[in-house]
């Protein structure tokens, strides 16, 4: 596991740290919130240290406003040396799939008249700087690396509108869909589900930190940036992405209840890389931060 740098942190955001406590980012400094949020809802102290960012989060935007404007008291704090996933618990992730017609290609596939849905385990999320472990596999097994944006919602959605669903969005952060892909493509040949290829134990690196959706007014013009090993795999916009994360969520309510906690992976652009053991991943995107892992092999224990 690698220590964040200190340029890997955006602006503003909320951030766990290895132990799970809860931190709040102010110009790119980590600043305690337990005081202010003593002052401003003290209630949300009570339950699992481990998961204090999931209850701010349902609690609104407001109140994210108002840590911010409280905790510019606090001093900085040193940074954490590892970082968790930003939220421990959503209720649900959702994923979207070939959401990017150029994506779509790159696989040999049409890019669909609507997004695929697929669902990835909680317990499958990590903080930037974990490592990705392969299971042991025989040769010519393929593992692809997939940055996306991650919407987090406060706010249910249930056959909304595209306004409301804008409404409901509490933040965004990177996340990565890793897929292996050989498992994938036995699994579409046998007419059977991905859950295999897109569950992989601990493979849902995510973070660095979940910035609030007020502070990006447009994410459709966030630029991406991947490198594998130095190497950039991707460098594009989300100006290619079938609709905006707003859009997307309206769609997506029309046919699965959203709710407060949930977290959506709106799907990757087009520049999925092969990764295999000892690969460093980075993932850029503007006013997100950066997004680290390295990926390893071995038995899971």
């Amino acid at each position: 596991m690698t220590s964040p740098r200190g340029s890997d942190l955006p602006e503003t955001g909320l951030l766990r740290d290895g132990e799970g406590r809860s931190w709040l980012i102010l110009e790119g400094r980590c600043r305690a919130l337990e005081a202010s949020l003593g002052r401003l809802a003290p209630a949300l102290l009570d339950g699992p240290a481990g998961a204090l960012n999931d209850r701010i989060l349902r609690a609104g935007p407001d109140l994210l406003r108002e840590l911010a404007a409280a905790a510019r008291d606090e001093p900085p704090s040193p940074e954490p040396t590892r970082l968790s996933a930003p939220l421990a618990a959503p209720g649900k992730i959702v994923a979207l799939g070939r959401t990017f017609a150029a994506h779509a290609r790159e696989l040999g596939n049409e890019a669909p008249s609507e997004p695929l849905v697929f669902g990835k385990l909680a317990e499958n999320l990590r903080g930037s700087g974990a490592a990705i472990v392969l299971p042991t596999a025989g040769p010519g097994e393929r593992f692809d690396n997939e940055i996306e944006l991650a919407v987090a919602l406060h706010a249910d959605l249930d056959a909304a509108s595209v306004e409301e669903a804008s409404a409901a969005i509490a933040g965004y952060c990177i996340a990565n869909d890793f897929t292996w892909r050989s498992e994938q493509d036995r699994a579409k040949k046998g007419g059977q589900p991905w859950f295999l290829a897109k569950n992989l134990p601990g493979a849902i690196p995510c973070g660095p930190a979940l910035v609030p959706a007020f502070l990006l007014p447009e994410p459709r013009n966030l630029r991406l940036v991947c490198r594998v090993d130095g190497e950039v795999v991707q460098d594009t916009d989300y100006g290619g992405m079938s609709g905006t994360p707003a859009s997307l969520l309206a769609w997506l309510s029309g046919r699965l209840p959203l709710h407060a906690g949930d977290l959506v992976l709106l799907g990757t652009p087009a520049g999925v890389s092969s990764v295999a053991p000892g690969a460093q991943v980075e993932a850029e995107v503007a006013g997100l931060g950066v997004l680290r892992f390295s990926i390893t092999v071995g038995a899971r224990r």
